[in-house]
């Protein structure tokens, strides 16, 4: 599949993902009956200290001296976003003098399997447990037996974001590597733990 760009139309699978959506549009709405200029971010997964919800229950799976059966999930790729990379994004889009109006999608730029994003945390925790390399197919059966088809399809599926119209526009590159948003994020965890 294509990385998502902004020529795809927008299809939220869920209430937050329409409410996004909703308050998008009617920002668009006001902006071309006033002076306002109307420029929207959308953002996958943005993760770094504080994190919650699935990447903070990730986060803490790999923090765990346990080996984990994530490591055969290769053939995926994920775009994430770094709170860092999110607020530089903001600054830039807010001190730009040009006034650029538009819909621009944003990622960290380098997308990740589940195995080597798992590989990354892992590193970063200090924490030397294996990765199982267990086949994304019995991991699929395992969850709908379990009834976590949602939670494996999240960790084994592709979400991949083209963020080039952005750095294009902008003229802006991630003030921090993936690397360093890892290291950030797992520096947290380990203070908090």
């Amino acid at each position: 599949n294509e990385p998502f760009s902004e020529k795809n139309n927008p299809a939220p699978k869920d209430a937050y993902g329409r409410s996004k959506l909703a308050a998008e549009q009617a920002l668009q709405r006001i902006s071309e009956n006033t002076k306002l200029t109307c420029t929207s971010l959308r953002v996958p997964l943005v993760y770094g200290p504080g994190v919650k919800a699935n990447f903070g229950a990730l986060l803490a799976s790999c923090g765990l001296p346990i080996p984990l059966p994530l490591g055969g999930i290769t053939n995926n790729r994920r775009s994430l976003l770094f709170i860092g990379n999110l607020a530089d994004a903001i600054r830039t889009v807010i001190e730009d003098p040009s006034d650029r109006p538009g819909i621009f999608l944003l990622c960290d730029g380098e997308n990740l399997s589940t195995a080597d994003l798992v590989g990354r945390l892992r590193r970063s925790l200090r924490q030397p447990a294996p990765n199982l390399e267990v086949p994304t197919s019995v991991l699929r059966t395992f969850a709908g037996l379990t009834g976590r088809e949602s939670t494996i399809r999240r960790l084994c599926d592709s979400l991949e974001i083209d963020s080039s119209r952005f750095r294009r526009t902008f003229d802006w590159t991630p003030a921090f590597t993936v690397d360093q948003g890892i290291a950030a994020t797992a520096a947290w965890h380990l203070a908090q733990h």
